[in-house]
């Protein structure tokens, strides 16, 4: 659901609200089906949404999201919020783009956010109610959001341990991970050798087959353990999943990745191609380009490689 459903869904909700509430499903469907109409209708009589025809908090914050300019979006962030005290999402913009000498900052300004939250969903009884379903609320979104944002600025800062916290504390709330943290959350215990939550990971999203980015990261992590069979084992389900998984780690060890980068990025990202590895290379850059990783990628290559029968392979074991 994109950001502007949430708002036409947000408005649905208040319009049922303000009509008496709907005691059955039949009453949601009829009273939506006459929202749908009015909404439609009223489509063509509104003029386009700019700072002059702006009038609510989410107007605002639509401004803020589809402008490319930094300023005017912190701007049209602060707008929202003085208009709503409780827009999460605002809050989440100004603290996460505002510049700072130091990133830490921005983190404990994300944190005030994140306390905000917490409080907004004990407030309203989501917590308690809603745990583990929180992306089929509304209202809980912007709070997940927020700690997606808070997570991300922990990894910049180096703080990985905190990182990991959010990461499963965003699988809690909403145990099927729509903002698909999964894949930071699985290099991030690649990175601190932790395997056993590792393991628990994979296999809670094992019912469609585990993604590339954490059969990637897993591959690593055992390895960067020195238990080269689980290490090879995963590395093979990979490359069953990912046909360019050979690919992949060829241009790293040739550094050529940024000419694959140019050839098989020009229309964006593709399931099961080298341009998904690229792109799990690109977003979880703490582990993957992180000191002594170079090892895994040319053992990784050697591994991938096709021998010859007359060869003998390396014994890792």
């Amino acid at each position: 659901m994109s950001r502007d459903t949430e708002k036409i869904m947000k408005e649905l909700f208040g319009y049922i609200e303000k009509n008496g509430g709907a005691e059955t499903d039949e009453d949601f469907r009829r009273m939506a089906d006459q929202f749908i109409m009015n909404y439609n209708a009223s489509i063509h009589d509104q003029p386009g949404l700019n700072e002059d025809t702006a009038q609510t908090s989410d107007d605002w914050m639509e401004l803020a999201e589809e402008t490319d300019d930094k300023d005017d979006a912190i701007r049209y962030a602060r707008n929202a919020l003085s208009l709503d005290p409780d827009n999460l999402d605002a809050e989440t913009m100004i603290a996460f783009n505002t510049d700072h000498e130091d990133v830490l900052d921005n983190l404990l300004a994300m944190r005030k956010v994140c306390d905000h939250g917490e409080k907004l969903m004990k407030q309203h009884g989501y917590l308690n109610k809603d745990a583990g379903e929180f992306w089929m609320v509304l209202e809980t979104r912007p709070y997940i959001r927020a700690l997606n944002m808070r997570m991300e600025l922990e990894i910049s800062c180096g703080m990985y341990k905190l990182a990991e916290a959010t990461g499963e504390e965003i699988i809690r709330l909403n145990n099927n991970d729509n903002t698909g943290v999964r894949l930071a959350l699985m290099s991030l215990y690649a990175t601190t050798l932790d395997q056993k939550p590792a393991e628990e990971l994979i296999g809670k999203f094992s019912e469609y087959g585990p993604d590339s980015g954490m059969l990637l990261a897993l591959s690593a992590l055992y390895f960067r353990l020195g238990n080269f069979v689980k290490a090879e084992e995963t590395l093979r389900e990979l490359q069953h999943r990912n046909k360019d998984t050979r690919r992949f780690f060829k241009a790293i060890t040739d550094q050529k990745l940024d000419d694959y980068r140019t050839d098989e990025m020009s229309w964006g990202y593709e399931p099961g191609t080298i341009s998904e590895l690229i792109t799990i290379y690109d977003e979880s850059s703490f582990l993957w380009q992180s000191e002594g990783i170079i090892s895994y990628y040319l053992w990784a290559a050697q591994e991938l490689k096709p021998h010859r029968k007359t060869k003998k392979k390396r014994n890792y074991r």
